[in-house]
């Protein structure tokens, strides 16, 4: 019997999209104890999904920047998986992993254009944003207010772009940097 890999693509309606304002973020990483604690019910920023992370050195010395998933459309981590194992939620429209389908072969996390899909240290399976199931608990405890959950409009649409490539650039910055 031959193996079938098979992608099955629907059409989801996703009302509200995350997004993270750099500018406003101070690395004070209450947003991935957040995310830990509601997950897993213990304070621990390894087995976060979203990772905040600030340079004391090199061109990006005092940069903060907080990576999350994008939730892109159309998400590269679903076509990247072997399994069919990262799913979009119908209610949601965030990205869901299925443990049972899942092989931890790290495809997505490779795939990932923002780095933000981490494998869980303790269990080998990816990391996907959930988005805590409709009420993301990052926006919820960010003290600064970086992070907003916000209904999709054209202007928000436009203005998740704009800071999505504005991280993006900043990702790109400090792999550059880290490999001189």
């Amino acid at each position: 019997m031959q193996n079938q890999i098979r992608f099955q693509f629907e059409v989801v309606t996703i009302k509200k999209i995350l997004m993270i304002d750099q500018k406003k973020c101070r690395s004070c990483r209450t947003c991935e104890v957040a995310c830990s604690f509601f997950k897993y019910a213990q304070c621990d920023p390894a087995r976060s999904r979203i990772h905040a992370e600030r340079w004391d050195d090199g061109p990006l010395v005092g940069t903060s920047l907080a990576r999350v998933c994008q939730q892109c459309t159309p998400p590269s981590c679903i076509a990247a998986c072997p399994t069919g194992a990262i799913t979009l939620n119908k209610k949601t429209g965030a990205l869901q992993l299925k443990q049972d389908l899942c092989t931890k072969c790290g495809l997505c996390i490779n795939d990932c254009t923002f780095g933000a899909i981490i494998r869980n240290p303790e269990s080998g399976f990816p990391l996907v944003c959930d988005l805590c199931g409709g009420k993301p608990k990052c926006e919820e405890w960010c003290p600064a207010k970086a992070i907003s959950y916000v209904p999709i409009t054209w202007a928000n649409l436009m203005k998740k772009r704009e800071l999505s490539a504005d991280m993006l650039s900043t990702v790109r910055k400090a792999a550059r940097d880290a490999e001189k």
